[in-house]
């Protein structure tokens, strides 16, 4: 199926339901961490369950839990074994991690709505807060999967592929929607861009999808 260019008010970048969102999780996983900043992550894993969540040569993501309901996940920055908390959802499925160097990227199938969102962020001590969200998908049904596969870039962009049965980004149409896949990708700098729409989707090739965001011309990757 032929595929176009997203306009931005299909999906557009930091939408008010990201920063509401985004806001939620904020304040969910703010408890008992205020002491964070201070800590070393040993200090933390001597009196929590701790379990990394993704890691590579410069960053290891991990989440501390106890049985009173403590449950953080943190960014220890390995050259300096500094550490801070991140943003995570407590409560929401996590459907896709990626790292690249020290940039996080993460999606979330909001089971509240039919929110799917991408997020990224870059972990490096100083660079605190610098990335972006984007809503993965338009009008997506309960039962869907959401995003499944995501890559991003050390420069911060994203390319992800969502299942489900979502609104077709290039025939806008009420539902319901057949259940298909999507690739799309974005940048700090662009709306998300459409690249396929279709079935047979398949993400073998979101890591160039992920360099190639924000060139011109990038757009209507064939199925």
């Amino acid at each position: 199926m032929a595929s176009s260019a997203l306009h931005p008010s299909t999906i557009s970048s930091r939408t008010a339901i990201g920063v509401g969102t985004l806001t939620l999780a904020l304040i969910a996983t703010s408890v008992s961490s205020s002491r964070a900043r201070e800590w070393s992550a040993k200090e933390i894993c001597v009196s929590h369950v701790c379990r990394t969540v993704i890691a590579d040569a410069k960053v290891r993501v991990f989440r501390a839990t106890d049985r009173r309901g403590y449950d953080i996940v943190f960014a220890e920055w390995l050259p300096t074994r500094h550490v801070r908390e991140i943003a995570f959802p407590r409560s929401e499925p996590l459907t896709a991690i990626a790292l690249a160097g020290s940039v996080l990227a993460y999606a979330v199938r909001y089971l509240s709505g039919r929110a799917v969102l991408v997020y990224v962020e870059s972990l490096q001590p100083g660079q605190a807060g610098k990335g972006g969200s984007w809503v993965g998908a338009d009008d997506m049904e309960a039962g869907s999967a959401g995003v499944r596969n995501l890559a991003v870039t050390r420069s911060g962009n994203v390319a992800w592929l969502v299942e489900g049965r979502f609104m077709d980004p290039a025939d806008r149409k009420a539902g319901p929607h057949p259940n298909s896949r999507a690739i799309f990708c974005a940048s700090s700098r662009t709306e998300p861009v459409l690249l396929g729409y279709g079935p047979s989707l398949s993400p073998s090739a979101l890591r160039i999808d992920a360099a190639r965001c924000g060139q011109p011309g990038v757009a209507n990757r064939s199925p």
